[in-house]
């Protein structure tokens, strides 16, 4: 119910487009589904952190967005191809293609709630595409602690629920860039002891991720902030 596609809907109105899906366990590093595989449902993700991503040309992983409990995936996979694979032991819902689609035909309603939700994660791809080329990878890494903190949050500590590898490959940055914008965060009081993270000013660490680099009083440029994908 706390889905997007679902939510404001009864029980019951839930179950009539649930009742022939199945709860489906993966361990850590398991494939759901490969590029190239017949689309035959979609998942909302119940525990855990599926990753969707594609192989570029030279074999290497671009990660297009990891999900958490709550969040459906693979809708798009019914119309584009891709890969998922669970980051940490998973449970999803898988749901099956064909007879939902055959329940939105005949539900107005639940095809427009669909429409907005698929409307709002292309809005979320597009913002992503736009801060990989205008913010630098240090203000990236910063806007992702943020969504680790509570709302009112003035200084907290968060655990990392990913492996930074993973992290880094959502930012758009490689592991060792990671490491360094990480590293710059310390100006920032951010700091980092395996997958804890203090950060004693969660204001400044939110101005900084909006583009102020001397938001936490560190004598930083901007023209270093901004050389290349990297820092």
């Amino acid at each position: 119910a706390s889905s997007a596609i679902f939510a404001g809907l009864s029980l019951d109105e839930i179950s009539a487009f649930v009742i022939d899906s199945a709860v489906q366990e993966f361990p850590r590093n398991a494939l759901l589904f490969l590029q190239g595989d017949p689309a035959r449902r979609f998942y909302i993700v119940l525990e855990g952190w599926i990753k969707v991503f594609r192989e570029t040309q030279d074999g290497r992983e671009s990660v297009l967005h990891v999900f958490g409990p709550g969040e459906s995936f693979a809708e798009a996979a019914i119309f584009e191809p891709g890969n998922a694979c669970a980051c940490v032991d998973s449970r999803v819902l898988g749901i099956p293609a064909a007879s939902f689609k055959q329940r939105l035909a005949a539900d107005p309603e639940m095809s427009r709630r669909f429409m907005v939700t698929m409307t709002r994660k292309l809005q979320i791809l597009s913002q992503q595409v736009e801060q990989l080329a205008a913010r630098s990878a240090t203000e990236r890494l910063a806007g992702f602690l943020l969504t680790l903190c509570g709302a009112d949050a003035t200084a907290t500590v968060v655990q990392l629920p990913l492996e930074k590898a993973v992290i880094a490959a959502q930012l758009g940055m490689q592991p060792e860039t990671f490491s360094r914008s990480m590293s710059k965060l310390r100006s920032f009081g951010v700091k980092i002891d395996g997958d804890m993270v203090s950060i004693s000013d969660v204001r400044a660490l939110r101005r900084l991720s909006e583009g102020d680099t001397d938001a936490g009083g560190a004598l930083v440029s901007r023209a270093a902030y901004q050389d290349g994908r990297a820092d």
